[in-house]
């Protein structure tokens, strides 16, 4: 007759309670350095992403919850900067479908989103949401109201026009992916001009003028579209473009309206007569 050997019931190992410890205290506190991190990280991203032409300046708060002044810049080692008036302000979220409303398919997905507003240029709503998965940015609500005098900070040629006047960005949404496809974009964005002068004219204003970038076309293949037209104004500016395969081609037509080319004149020279993808005509009176 076999006798059953009695088992021993299994002790915890005495150091376990450490290890739960320690892990604990490890979540703790990749939790708390998750809340805390510096508004800092937001802005060397965006310094990265955009080349150095969008600066974030004088951050405070989280990469949460910040605000920071918003700068305008000719890229890597330029000297032209323009900053907004007021704070750009941020508050970041995370969650499933993340994003704008009544998007359909375009707005499934985890994402992390970021609801912006501008104390001088901004009225709460726009939203700007990352899909990491799908690699694609997704903007909603954009109401920019901007003083053109910030486009100086981009450098040559705005410095050289130095223009004054208004600008307003608008878009329902927009969508891109993070390599910049024509294929992967959809949406649309309107930006107009509005009562432009420059240093280079004693004529003012100039006019006022409206582009519109379309990227519904971008389904059928048929690439991302904008074009160029004159609302009112002495400087007639008008033109089409598109983006091919990552290939950006555009022709634009400039003339001064009658007996206006003398004001007109260096602005005119500036533009130039020029071919190539992003090409130019010039119309000018004819000699009598």
């Amino acid at each position: 007759m076999r006798l059953r050997r009695t088992e021993r019931p299994k002790l915890p190992m005495a150091g376990a309670p450490w290890r739960w410890a320690l892990a604990g205290a490890l979540v703790g506190g990749l939790l708390c350095l998750l809340v805390f991190f510096p508004a800092r990280w937001v802005v060397d991203a965006v310094a990265l992403a955009s080349g150095q032409r969008v600066l974030l300046q004088g951050a405070r708060g989280s990469i949460w919850n910040g605000s920071a002044v918003l700068v305008l810049a000719g890229g890597a080692g330029s000297r032209d900067a323009q900053a907004l008036p007021g704070r750009l302000s941020w508050r970041l979220q995370m969650g499933w479908n993340t994003g704008v409303p009544n998007q359909g398919s375009q707005n499934r997905g985890w994402g992390i989103g970021a609801l912006i507003e501008h104390a001088c240029c901004q009225k709460p709503g726009l939203q700007l949401v990352w899909r990491p998965f799908q690699q694609v940015f997704q903007l909603s609500g954009l109401e920019w109201q901007l003083p053109a005098q910030v486009l100086v900070g981009l450098g040559t040629p705005w410095n050289t026009l130095s223009l004054e006047g208004r600008m307003q960005l608008t878009s329902s949404f927009l969508q891109w992916s993070q390599n910049l496809e024509a294929a992967s974009m959809r949406g649309s964005l309107e930006m107009k001009a509005l009562s432009l002068s420059s240093r280079l004219s004693t004529l003012r204003p100039l006019g006022s003028y409206r582009l519109v970038l379309d990227a519904q076309g971008a389904q059928s293949g048929s690439g991302l579209g904008f074009e160029l037209g004159t609302l009112q104004g002495a400087l007639r500016l008008s033109g089409k473009g598109q983006q091919l395969a990552g290939h950006w081609r555009f022709r634009g037509q400039a003339q001064a309206e009658p007996g206006q080319d003398a004001a007109l004149a260096n602005i005119l020279n500036l533009i130039g007569n020029r071919g190539g993808d992003i090409a130019w005509s010039i119309v000018r009176p004819q000699l009598p």
